[in-house]
Protein backbone atom coordinates (compact mmCIF):
# COMPACT_ATOMS: atom_id res chain seq x y z
CA UNK A 1 0.00 0.00 0.00
CA UNK A 2 1.35 3.36 -0.95
CA UNK A 3 1.29 6.71 0.52
CA UNK A 4 -0.03 8.13 -2.67
CA UNK A 5 -3.35 9.42 -2.08
CA UNK A 6 -5.47 10.13 -5.45
CA UNK A 7 -9.05 11.82 -4.63
CA UNK A 8 -12.23 9.83 -6.03
CA UNK A 9 -15.44 10.82 -6.20
CA UNK A 10 -18.44 8.82 -4.61
CA UNK A 11 -18.98 5.82 -6.38
CA UNK A 12 -19.04 2.18 -5.59
CA UNK A 13 -15.12 1.21 -6.08
CA UNK A 14 -14.58 -1.71 -8.51
CA UNK A 15 -14.90 -4.77 -7.37
CA UNK A 16 -17.50 -4.21 -4.36
CA UNK A 17 -19.48 -6.58 -3.90
CA UNK A 18 -22.97 -5.90 -5.80
CA UNK A 19 -25.60 -5.42 -3.03
CA UNK A 20 -23.69 -4.38 -0.30
CA UNK A 21 -24.10 -0.87 0.53
CA UNK A 22 -20.99 1.66 -0.19
CA UNK A 23 -18.94 3.02 2.65
CA UNK A 24 -18.90 6.33 0.85
CA UNK A 25 -22.62 5.97 1.66
CA UNK A 26 -22.70 5.89 5.40
CA UNK A 27 -19.71 8.43 5.41
CA UNK A 28 -21.45 10.90 5.68
CA UNK A 29 -23.28 10.09 8.93
CA UNK A 30 -20.32 9.83 11.07
CA UNK A 31 -19.27 12.13 13.18
CA UNK A 32 -15.50 12.16 13.14
CA UNK A 33 -12.52 11.91 9.95
CA UNK A 34 -13.48 9.27 7.65
CA UNK A 35 -10.82 7.55 4.78
CA UNK A 36 -11.52 5.06 2.23
CA UNK A 37 -8.36 3.63 0.45
CA UNK A 38 -8.68 1.15 -2.52
CA UNK A 39 -6.82 -2.33 -2.67
CA UNK A 40 -4.04 -0.06 -4.63
CA UNK A 41 -3.68 2.24 -1.46
CA UNK A 42 -4.50 4.75 -3.17
CA UNK A 43 -7.28 7.64 -1.48
CA UNK A 44 -10.73 6.89 -2.89
CA UNK A 45 -13.24 9.00 -0.63
CA UNK A 46 -13.86 10.53 2.82
CA UNK A 47 -16.24 12.35 4.47
CA UNK A 48 -16.52 16.55 5.17
CA UNK A 49 -14.78 15.74 8.32
CA UNK A 50 -11.46 13.78 7.10
CA UNK A 51 -11.05 16.61 4.57
CA UNK A 52 -8.45 18.13 7.27
CA UNK A 53 -6.66 14.30 7.83
CA UNK A 54 -6.64 13.59 4.15
CA UNK A 55 -4.49 16.91 3.84
CA UNK A 56 -2.33 16.32 6.21
CA UNK A 57 -1.72 12.56 4.87
CA UNK A 58 -0.96 14.23 1.93
CA UNK A 59 1.34 16.95 3.37
CA UNK A 60 3.46 14.80 5.86
CA UNK A 61 3.67 11.44 4.32
CA UNK A 62 7.37 11.17 5.88
CA UNK A 63 6.34 11.65 9.53
CA UNK A 64 6.17 9.45 11.92
CA UNK A 65 2.58 9.63 12.38
CA UNK A 66 1.69 8.84 8.47
CA UNK A 67 4.43 6.37 8.08
CA UNK A 68 3.42 4.39 10.76
CA UNK A 69 -0.29 4.76 9.89
CA UNK A 70 0.18 3.64 6.35
CA UNK A 71 2.08 0.90 7.93
CA UNK A 72 -0.65 -0.70 10.05
CA UNK A 73 -3.46 0.05 7.47
CA UNK A 74 -1.05 -2.36 4.78
CA UNK A 75 -0.97 -4.81 7.46
CA UNK A 76 -5.05 -5.03 7.95
CA UNK A 77 -5.38 -5.18 4.16
CA UNK A 78 -2.80 -7.91 3.93
CA UNK A 79 -4.87 -9.97 7.08
CA UNK A 80 -7.91 -8.48 6.19
CA UNK A 81 -8.35 -7.83 9.59
CA UNK A 82 -9.17 -4.48 12.24
CA UNK A 83 -6.95 -2.81 14.52
CA UNK A 84 -7.55 0.15 17.40
CA UNK A 85 -4.60 2.95 16.76
CA UNK A 86 -3.87 6.05 18.55
CA UNK A 87 -1.55 9.24 17.12
CA UNK A 88 -0.92 12.33 17.10
CA UNK A 89 -0.95 15.08 14.16
CA UNK A 90 -1.02 18.91 13.92
CA UNK A 91 -3.59 21.15 13.19
CA UNK A 92 -3.60 24.61 13.84
CA UNK A 93 -0.54 24.65 15.18
CA UNK A 94 -2.33 22.21 18.73
CA UNK A 95 -1.55 18.40 18.54
CA UNK A 96 -4.31 16.53 18.27
CA UNK A 97 -4.55 13.03 19.83
CA UNK A 98 -6.34 10.43 17.38
CA UNK A 99 -8.22 7.01 17.72
CA UNK A 100 -8.67 5.36 14.52
CA UNK A 101 -10.49 1.90 13.49
CA UNK A 102 -8.41 0.75 11.11
CA UNK A 103 -10.65 -2.27 9.18
CA UNK A 104 -10.50 -3.56 5.61
CA UNK A 105 -13.15 -5.57 3.39
CA UNK A 106 -13.76 -8.83 1.23
CA UNK A 107 -12.39 -6.43 -2.06
CA UNK A 108 -9.16 -5.23 -0.19
CA UNK A 109 -10.38 -1.90 0.70
CA UNK A 110 -9.23 -0.10 3.84
CA UNK A 111 -11.73 2.10 5.99
CA UNK A 112 -10.22 4.59 8.59
CA UNK A 113 -13.00 5.37 10.84
CA UNK A 114 -11.73 8.13 13.42
CA UNK A 115 -12.28 9.89 16.30
CA UNK A 116 -10.67 13.30 18.37
CA UNK A 117 -9.77 11.95 21.93
CA UNK A 118 -7.79 15.07 22.74
CA UNK A 119 -10.20 16.18 25.21
CA UNK A 120 -10.14 12.72 26.74
CA UNK A 121 -6.40 11.93 26.63
CA UNK A 122 -5.94 15.95 28.08
CA UNK A 123 -8.44 14.86 30.83
CA UNK A 124 -6.86 11.67 31.62
CA UNK A 125 -3.16 13.12 31.57
CA UNK A 126 -4.85 15.92 34.07
CA UNK A 127 -5.82 13.70 36.18
CA UNK A 128 -2.52 11.42 36.01
CA UNK A 129 -0.96 14.72 36.97
CA UNK A 130 -3.16 15.88 39.45
CA UNK A 131 -3.10 12.52 41.36
CA UNK A 132 0.57 12.31 41.14
CA UNK A 133 0.72 15.59 41.88
CA UNK A 134 -1.06 15.24 45.43
CA UNK A 135 0.53 11.70 45.95
CA UNK A 136 4.08 13.60 45.79
CA UNK A 137 2.34 16.46 48.18
CA UNK A 138 1.58 14.15 50.47
CA UNK A 139 3.82 12.30 50.46
CA UNK A 140 6.50 15.03 51.56
CA UNK A 141 4.40 17.29 53.43
CA UNK A 142 5.33 17.59 57.24
CA UNK A 143 1.50 17.20 57.34
CA UNK A 144 0.14 13.63 57.07
CA UNK A 145 -3.24 12.97 55.54
CA UNK A 146 -5.40 9.86 56.50
CA UNK A 147 -9.01 8.04 56.51
CA UNK A 148 -10.88 6.51 59.04
CA UNK A 149 -14.07 4.39 58.39
CA UNK A 150 -17.87 4.51 60.30
CA UNK A 151 -15.96 2.71 62.81
CA UNK A 152 -13.53 5.49 63.39
CA UNK A 153 -10.73 2.87 61.92
CA UNK A 154 -7.83 4.43 59.53
CA UNK A 155 -8.26 2.68 56.49
CA UNK A 156 -5.27 5.22 55.13
CA UNK A 157 -2.12 7.71 56.40
CA UNK A 158 0.25 8.85 54.44
CA UNK A 159 2.97 6.17 53.40
CA UNK A 160 5.46 8.26 56.02
CA UNK A 161 3.38 7.65 58.83
CA UNK A 162 3.02 9.91 61.59
CA UNK A 163 3.69 10.84 65.31
CA UNK A 164 6.89 8.37 64.87
CA UNK A 165 4.42 5.38 63.76
CA UNK A 166 4.93 3.62 60.72
CA UNK A 167 1.91 3.44 58.39
CA UNK A 168 1.45 0.33 58.95
CA UNK A 169 0.89 0.42 62.38
CA UNK A 170 -1.86 3.51 62.38
CA UNK A 171 -3.65 1.64 59.48
CA UNK A 172 -6.40 -0.57 61.19
CA UNK A 173 -5.68 1.45 64.37
CA UNK A 174 -8.67 3.22 66.29
CA UNK A 175 -8.14 7.17 66.23
CA UNK A 176 -8.79 6.97 69.87
CA UNK A 177 -6.06 4.59 70.79
CA UNK A 178 -3.81 7.51 70.24
CA UNK A 179 -5.47 10.20 72.23
CA UNK A 180 -2.57 10.74 75.36
CA UNK A 181 -5.09 10.89 77.67
CA UNK A 182 -7.98 9.34 75.98
CA UNK A 183 -10.43 9.82 78.92
CA UNK A 184 -9.88 13.75 78.55
CA UNK A 185 -11.15 13.47 75.00
CA UNK A 186 -13.96 15.35 73.82
CA UNK A 187 -17.05 13.82 73.01
CA UNK A 188 -16.92 13.92 68.98
CA UNK A 189 -13.30 14.86 67.74
CA UNK A 190 -12.01 15.53 64.67
CA UNK A 191 -11.31 12.06 63.23
CA UNK A 192 -14.89 10.86 63.78
CA UNK A 193 -16.91 14.42 63.46
CA UNK A 194 -19.82 14.34 61.50
CA UNK A 195 -19.09 18.47 60.83
CA UNK A 196 -16.22 19.59 58.95
CA UNK A 197 -13.29 20.38 61.42
CA UNK A 198 -10.91 23.14 60.80
CA UNK A 199 -7.66 23.22 63.04
CA UNK A 200 -8.99 21.46 65.87
CA UNK A 201 -6.01 21.31 69.17
CA UNK A 202 -5.35 17.43 69.45
CA UNK A 203 -3.30 16.11 72.30
CA UNK A 204 -2.38 12.30 71.30
CA UNK A 205 0.47 10.01 71.67
CA UNK A 206 3.52 9.79 70.20
CA UNK A 207 5.58 6.36 69.04
CA UNK A 208 7.44 7.09 72.59
CA UNK A 209 4.55 7.87 74.84
CA UNK A 210 5.16 11.62 74.73
CA UNK A 211 2.37 13.94 74.44
CA UNK A 212 2.05 15.12 70.30
CA UNK A 213 0.02 18.45 69.86
CA UNK A 214 -2.27 17.54 66.25
CA UNK A 215 -3.91 20.48 64.51
CA UNK A 216 -6.64 18.49 62.30
CA UNK A 217 -8.76 19.68 59.79
CA UNK A 218 -11.42 17.03 58.48
CA UNK A 219 -14.48 16.76 56.36
CA UNK A 220 -17.29 13.68 57.00
CA UNK A 221 -17.79 11.18 53.92
CA UNK A 222 -21.28 10.13 53.28
CA UNK A 223 -22.62 7.39 50.76
CA UNK A 224 -24.95 8.57 48.28
CA UNK A 225 -27.85 7.65 50.21
CA UNK A 226 -26.73 10.21 53.09
CA UNK A 227 -24.81 7.61 55.42
CA UNK A 228 -22.02 8.34 57.58
CA UNK A 229 -19.36 6.58 55.98
CA UNK A 230 -16.37 7.84 57.81
CA UNK A 231 -13.72 10.62 58.12
CA UNK A 232 -10.74 12.03 55.52
CA UNK A 233 -8.51 14.77 56.59
CA UNK A 234 -5.12 16.19 57.34
CA UNK A 235 -3.11 16.40 60.59
CA UNK A 236 0.00 18.94 61.42
CA UNK A 237 2.14 18.11 63.93
CA UNK A 238 2.70 21.59 66.07
CA UNK A 239 4.18 20.03 69.42
CA UNK A 240 7.06 22.03 68.81
CA UNK A 241 4.57 25.39 68.58
CA UNK A 242 3.19 24.80 71.56
CA UNK A 243 5.64 24.08 73.65
CA UNK A 244 7.75 27.23 72.59
CA UNK A 245 4.71 28.85 72.98
CA UNK A 246 4.47 27.36 76.86
CA UNK A 247 7.83 28.03 77.59
CA UNK A 248 7.48 32.06 76.61
CA UNK A 249 4.63 32.03 78.14
CA UNK A 250 5.96 30.23 81.76
CA UNK A 251 9.13 32.84 81.21
CA UNK A 252 7.16 35.77 81.03
CA UNK A 253 5.18 34.78 84.54
CA UNK A 254 8.64 34.17 86.02
CA UNK A 255 10.38 37.45 84.61
CA UNK A 256 6.77 39.18 86.31
CA UNK A 257 7.72 37.21 89.17
CA UNK A 258 11.19 38.50 89.24
CA UNK A 259 10.09 42.01 88.42
CA UNK A 260 7.42 41.74 91.29
CA UNK A 261 9.90 40.70 93.58
CA UNK A 262 13.16 43.10 92.60
CA UNK A 263 10.71 46.21 92.47
CA UNK A 264 9.48 45.33 96.23
CA UNK A 265 12.57 45.53 97.26
CA UNK A 266 14.42 48.36 95.71
CA UNK A 267 11.25 50.17 97.27
CA UNK A 268 12.23 49.36 100.91
CA UNK A 269 15.36 51.94 101.94
CA UNK A 270 16.34 49.75 104.83
CA UNK A 271 18.46 46.80 104.34
CA UNK A 272 16.27 44.65 106.76
CA UNK A 273 13.38 45.73 105.32
CA UNK A 274 14.46 45.06 101.93
CA UNK A 275 14.81 41.05 102.84
CA UNK A 276 11.88 41.01 105.16
CA UNK A 277 9.98 42.11 101.64
CA UNK A 278 11.83 39.70 99.91
CA UNK A 279 11.14 36.82 101.69
CA UNK A 280 7.57 37.87 101.95
CA UNK A 281 7.33 38.28 98.22
CA UNK A 282 9.34 35.04 97.53
CA UNK A 283 6.72 33.01 99.38
CA UNK A 284 3.63 34.49 97.96
CA UNK A 285 4.32 33.91 94.29
CA UNK A 286 6.31 30.05 94.41
CA UNK A 287 3.31 29.12 96.87
CA UNK A 288 5.45 28.00 99.77
CA UNK A 289 4.11 27.67 103.04
CA UNK A 290 7.34 29.56 104.16
CA UNK A 291 10.51 31.40 102.68
CA UNK A 292 13.98 32.48 104.28
CA UNK A 293 17.03 34.60 103.42
CA UNK A 294 20.61 33.55 104.46
CA UNK A 295 23.69 35.48 103.49
CA UNK A 296 27.67 34.78 104.35
CA UNK A 297 28.52 36.07 107.57
CA UNK A 298 32.47 37.20 108.07
CA UNK A 299 33.71 33.34 108.63
CA UNK A 300 31.88 31.99 105.47
CA UNK A 301 28.86 30.52 107.12
CA UNK A 302 25.56 31.22 106.20
CA UNK A 303 23.48 32.74 108.75
CA UNK A 304 19.50 33.44 108.80
CA UNK A 305 18.71 36.79 107.50
CA UNK A 306 15.01 37.16 106.91
CA UNK A 307 12.58 34.58 107.44
CA UNK A 308 8.90 34.09 107.03
CA UNK A 309 6.06 32.06 108.03
CA UNK A 310 7.25 28.89 110.11
CA UNK A 311 10.50 27.11 109.24
CA UNK A 312 11.50 23.42 110.30
CA UNK A 313 14.62 22.25 112.65
CA UNK A 314 16.72 25.48 112.81
CA UNK A 315 19.97 23.31 113.33
CA UNK A 316 18.79 20.74 110.43
CA UNK A 317 17.45 23.42 107.89
CA UNK A 318 21.37 25.77 109.00
CA UNK A 319 23.32 21.95 108.16
CA UNK A 320 21.75 21.67 104.93
CA UNK A 321 21.92 25.24 103.55
CA UNK A 322 25.18 25.53 104.71
CA UNK A 323 26.88 21.85 102.68
CA UNK A 324 25.21 23.99 99.84
CA UNK A 325 28.12 26.14 98.10
CA UNK A 326 30.42 23.47 98.22
CA UNK A 327 28.08 20.80 97.35
CA UNK A 328 25.82 21.87 94.95
CA UNK A 329 23.61 24.63 93.55
CA UNK A 330 20.37 23.30 94.91
CA UNK A 331 18.74 20.77 97.15
CA UNK A 332 15.35 19.13 97.40
CA UNK A 333 14.22 16.96 100.22
CA UNK A 334 11.80 16.19 103.39
CA UNK A 335 12.53 17.69 106.46
CA UNK A 336 10.05 17.72 109.70
CA UNK A 337 6.51 17.90 107.90
CA UNK A 338 7.75 20.11 104.92
CA UNK A 339 9.06 19.94 101.42
CA UNK A 340 12.27 21.68 101.42
CA UNK A 341 13.94 23.18 98.34
CA UNK A 342 17.07 25.26 98.78
CA UNK A 343 19.02 27.00 96.42
CA UNK A 344 22.23 28.63 96.50
CA UNK A 345 22.72 33.13 95.48
CA UNK A 346 25.31 34.10 94.07
CA UNK A 347 27.17 37.16 93.54
CA UNK A 348 29.69 37.29 89.81
CA UNK A 349 30.04 33.36 90.35
CA UNK A 350 30.94 33.12 93.51
CA UNK A 351 28.21 31.77 96.11
CA UNK A 352 26.65 34.78 98.91
CA UNK A 353 23.85 32.95 100.40
CA UNK A 354 21.20 30.78 99.67
CA UNK A 355 17.15 31.37 99.52
CA UNK A 356 15.00 28.27 101.36
CA UNK A 357 11.40 27.37 100.53
CA UNK A 358 9.12 25.19 102.16
CA UNK A 359 5.59 24.03 101.13
CA UNK A 360 3.60 21.00 103.83
CA UNK A 361 4.38 17.53 103.47
CA UNK A 362 1.27 16.79 101.62
CA UNK A 363 1.07 20.01 98.91
CA UNK A 364 2.13 19.79 95.55
CA UNK A 365 5.88 18.95 94.95
CA UNK A 366 8.19 21.01 93.23
CA UNK A 367 8.00 20.61 89.76
CA UNK A 368 10.18 22.34 86.26
CA UNK A 369 8.49 25.70 86.50
CA UNK A 370 9.24 26.17 90.40
CA UNK A 371 13.28 24.73 89.93
CA UNK A 372 13.39 27.81 86.99
CA UNK A 373 11.77 30.26 88.76
CA UNK A 374 13.47 29.52 91.87
CA UNK A 375 17.15 29.83 89.75
CA UNK A 376 16.05 33.21 88.40
CA UNK A 377 14.71 34.66 91.34
CA UNK A 378 18.41 33.31 93.86
CA UNK A 379 20.07 35.22 91.06
CA UNK A 380 18.50 38.16 91.57
CA UNK A 381 18.46 37.50 95.55
CA UNK A 382 22.00 36.94 95.30
CA UNK A 383 22.30 40.90 93.76
CA UNK A 384 20.56 41.88 96.14
CA UNK A 385 22.31 40.42 98.92
CA UNK A 386 25.62 41.62 96.95
CA UNK A 387 23.64 45.48 97.48
CA UNK A 388 22.19 44.92 100.83
CA UNK A 389 26.12 44.00 101.86
CA UNK A 390 27.32 47.00 100.46
CA UNK A 391 25.25 49.04 101.93
CA UNK A 392 25.33 47.94 105.19
CA UNK A 393 29.28 48.11 104.75
CA UNK A 394 28.64 51.96 103.82
CA UNK A 395 26.20 52.52 106.62
CA UNK A 396 28.82 50.93 108.82
CA UNK A 397 31.53 53.42 107.72
CA UNK A 398 29.82 56.00 107.91
CA UNK A 399 28.88 55.17 111.41
CA UNK A 400 32.35 53.88 112.72
CA UNK A 401 35.78 55.22 113.58
CA UNK A 402 38.22 54.08 110.80
CA UNK A 403 40.59 53.56 113.64
CA UNK A 404 39.37 51.18 116.29
CA UNK A 405 36.01 50.18 114.80
CA UNK A 406 33.88 51.53 117.66
CA UNK A 407 30.31 53.40 116.59
CA UNK A 408 31.76 57.58 116.05
CA UNK A 409 29.94 60.62 117.39
CA UNK A 410 27.38 60.53 114.91
CA UNK A 411 26.30 57.31 115.53
CA UNK A 412 26.74 57.73 119.65
CA UNK A 413 24.05 60.55 119.23
CA UNK A 414 21.76 58.60 117.38
CA UNK A 415 21.99 55.43 119.76
CA UNK A 416 21.80 57.79 122.96
CA UNK A 417 18.77 59.18 121.94
CA UNK A 418 17.17 55.57 121.55
CA UNK A 419 18.88 54.00 124.42
CA UNK A 420 17.44 57.17 126.46
CA UNK A 421 13.89 56.06 125.57
CA UNK A 422 14.30 52.57 126.17
CA UNK A 423 15.60 53.93 129.90
CA UNK A 424 12.63 56.22 129.98
CA UNK A 425 10.44 53.48 129.35
CA UNK A 426 11.44 51.04 131.73
CA UNK A 427 11.34 53.95 134.37
CA UNK A 428 15.13 53.00 134.86
CA UNK A 429 18.53 54.55 135.48
CA UNK A 430 21.43 54.34 133.30
CA UNK A 431 25.15 56.23 133.35
CA UNK A 432 27.53 57.73 130.36
CA UNK A 433 31.24 57.08 131.01
CA UNK A 434 33.10 60.17 129.26
CA UNK A 435 36.85 58.24 128.85
CA UNK A 436 40.39 60.31 128.10
CA UNK A 437 43.59 59.16 127.95
CA UNK A 438 46.22 61.20 130.64
CA UNK A 439 49.34 62.68 128.91
CA UNK A 440 48.04 60.68 125.52
CA UNK A 441 50.40 63.66 123.29
CA UNK A 442 53.62 62.71 124.95
CA UNK A 443 52.89 59.15 124.15
CA UNK A 444 52.16 60.22 120.03
CA UNK A 445 55.86 62.99 120.44
CA UNK A 446 57.93 60.93 122.42
CA UNK A 447 57.02 57.07 120.84
CA UNK A 448 55.55 58.10 117.49
CA UNK A 449 51.77 57.87 115.98
CA UNK A 450 51.58 54.38 115.50
CA UNK A 451 52.57 53.64 118.66
CA UNK A 452 49.64 56.16 119.90
CA UNK A 453 47.30 54.35 117.68
CA UNK A 454 48.31 51.01 119.20
CA UNK A 455 46.88 51.95 122.70
CA UNK A 456 44.15 53.64 121.21
CA UNK A 457 42.87 50.17 119.19
CA UNK A 458 43.95 48.47 122.31
CA UNK A 459 41.63 50.51 124.44
CA UNK A 460 39.13 50.23 122.45
CA UNK A 461 39.06 46.29 122.71
CA UNK A 462 39.13 46.82 126.51
CA UNK A 463 36.22 48.48 126.45
CA UNK A 464 34.26 46.19 123.94
CA UNK A 465 35.02 43.64 126.06
CA UNK A 466 33.84 45.43 129.59
CA UNK A 467 30.38 45.85 127.92
CA UNK A 468 27.34 44.13 127.32
CA UNK A 469 25.43 43.55 124.05
CA UNK A 470 23.04 46.38 124.94
CA UNK A 471 25.35 48.18 126.24
CA UNK A 472 27.69 50.71 122.98
CA UNK A 473 31.00 52.17 123.06
CA UNK A 474 32.27 54.99 120.88
CA UNK A 475 35.20 57.17 119.77
CA UNK A 476 34.25 60.70 120.07
CA UNK A 477 37.64 61.70 118.67
CA UNK A 478 41.84 62.06 119.12
CA UNK A 479 41.07 59.93 123.27
CA UNK A 480 38.46 61.09 123.71
CA UNK A 481 35.73 57.74 124.57
CA UNK A 482 32.54 57.13 125.56
CA UNK A 483 30.49 53.84 127.13
CA UNK A 484 26.95 54.24 127.45
CA UNK A 485 25.47 51.47 130.49
CA UNK A 486 22.50 50.58 130.58
CA UNK A 487 20.13 49.98 133.28
CA UNK A 488 22.66 50.47 136.11
CA UNK A 489 22.68 52.67 139.03
CA UNK A 490 25.14 55.09 139.94
CA UNK A 491 27.14 52.24 142.60
CA UNK A 492 27.03 49.83 139.52
CA UNK A 493 28.42 52.19 137.06
CA UNK A 494 31.22 53.24 139.21
CA UNK A 495 32.21 49.61 139.48
CA UNK A 496 32.32 49.26 136.17
CA UNK A 497 34.10 52.28 135.69
CA UNK A 498 36.99 51.07 138.46
CA UNK A 499 36.62 47.66 136.63
CA UNK A 500 37.71 49.34 132.84
CA UNK A 501 40.28 51.15 135.07
CA UNK A 502 42.28 47.60 135.91
CA UNK A 503 41.58 46.39 133.22
CA UNK A 504 43.59 48.96 131.52
CA UNK A 505 46.82 49.18 133.50
CA UNK A 506 48.37 46.83 131.76
CA UNK A 507 48.02 48.54 128.58
CA UNK A 508 49.38 52.07 130.29
CA UNK A 509 51.86 50.76 132.25
CA UNK A 510 53.04 49.21 129.09
CA UNK A 511 53.45 52.28 127.39
CA UNK A 512 54.77 54.65 130.40
CA UNK A 513 58.40 55.23 130.21
CA UNK A 514 58.41 58.38 132.23
CA UNK A 515 57.11 58.17 135.76
CA UNK A 516 56.06 62.17 134.95
CA UNK A 517 54.54 61.83 132.24
CA UNK A 518 52.58 58.48 133.05
CA UNK A 519 50.31 57.44 130.78
CA UNK A 520 46.64 57.07 132.50
CA UNK A 521 42.77 57.43 131.90
CA UNK A 522 40.16 59.74 133.71
CA UNK A 523 36.40 58.61 133.83
CA UNK A 524 33.65 60.86 134.32
CA UNK A 525 30.43 59.48 135.01
CA UNK A 526 26.79 60.96 134.59
CA UNK A 527 23.81 59.23 135.61
CA UNK A 528 20.85 58.85 133.18
CA UNK A 529 18.04 59.46 135.81
CA UNK A 530 14.28 59.44 134.65
CA UNK A 531 12.80 61.30 137.83
CA UNK A 532 15.23 64.30 136.37
CA UNK A 533 15.25 64.43 132.50
CA UNK A 534 17.14 65.95 130.09
CA UNK A 535 18.50 65.75 126.59
CA UNK A 536 21.30 63.93 125.00
CA UNK A 537 23.67 66.58 125.16
CA UNK A 538 22.79 67.79 128.19
CA UNK A 539 24.00 64.00 129.70
CA UNK A 540 26.89 63.99 127.70
CA UNK A 541 28.04 67.64 128.92
CA UNK A 542 27.68 66.67 132.16
CA UNK A 543 29.84 63.29 131.53
CA UNK A 544 32.07 65.87 129.87
CA UNK A 545 32.64 68.38 133.33
CA UNK A 546 33.05 65.15 135.41
CA UNK A 547 36.23 63.69 133.30
CA UNK A 548 37.84 67.22 133.26
CA UNK A 549 37.14 67.51 137.27
CA UNK A 550 38.76 63.80 137.66
CA UNK A 551 41.36 65.06 134.83
CA UNK A 552 42.21 67.89 136.89
CA UNK A 553 41.59 67.02 140.22
CA UNK A 554 45.66 65.70 140.15
CA UNK A 555 44.43 63.36 137.78
CA UNK A 556 42.26 61.19 139.91
CA UNK A 557 40.70 58.41 138.06
CA UNK A 558 36.97 58.47 138.38
CA UNK A 559 34.51 61.32 138.61
CA UNK A 560 30.47 61.18 139.18
CA UNK A 561 28.76 64.10 137.69
CA UNK A 562 26.78 67.00 139.59
CA UNK A 563 22.94 66.33 138.50
CA UNK A 564 21.15 69.32 138.07
CA UNK A 565 17.36 70.17 139.04
CA UNK A 566 14.53 71.23 136.16
CA UNK A 567 15.49 73.47 133.67
CA UNK A 568 16.39 77.15 134.45
CA UNK A 569 17.19 76.73 138.24
CA UNK A 570 20.14 76.77 139.78
CA UNK A 571 22.31 74.22 139.43
CA UNK A 572 23.13 72.45 143.20
CA UNK A 573 25.04 69.40 143.35
CA UNK A 574 22.77 66.21 144.85
CA UNK A 575 23.25 65.12 148.71
CA UNK A 576 25.25 61.57 149.01
CA UNK A 577 26.90 61.65 145.17
CA UNK A 578 30.77 62.13 145.62
CA UNK A 579 32.10 64.78 143.58
CA UNK A 580 35.60 62.33 142.74
CA UNK A 581 36.87 59.13 143.56
CA UNK A 582 40.64 58.29 144.11
CA UNK A 583 42.68 55.75 142.48
CA UNK A 584 41.42 52.68 142.66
Amino acid sequence: MSTKIAFADSRKPKGSSMGDPSPLAVFGKIPGPALLFDKRGSFAGLNPEGQWLASFIQQHPDSTAVETLVGICGQVQKDKSSLVHSFVVTRDDSNLWIDATILSDDMGNVILLCRNATIDVNMRTALIDSRQRYKDLVEISSDFAWEADINVIFTFVSPRGAMGFPASTIVGAAARAFLFVPDTAQQEFAFESRHPVERSEIWMRDSEGNPVCLLASAKPLFTPDGQFSGVRGVCRDVTADRMRENELARRKAREQVVDFIVDAVRNEAKPDNMLKTAVRSVSRAMLSTSCAVYKTDDSGKLVSAAKHGNLPHGRRLSAIVNSLPTARESYETKLDEYQVFVETTHYRGVPNGATVLCRDAGGAPWDEDDRLLMQAVAGQLGIALQQIAEQQELILLSRTDSLTGLLNRRAFMEELERAKERTTRNRASSAILFLDLNNFKYVNDTQGHDAGDRVLKRLAEALHSATRSYDFVARLGGDEFVVWLENVDKETARRRAAAILASSRMLTDAVSHDPAKKLGLSIGIAIFDTDHPESAQELMSRADEAMYRAKNNNKKNIAIARHKHGSGQKSRELRGINDTFTNV
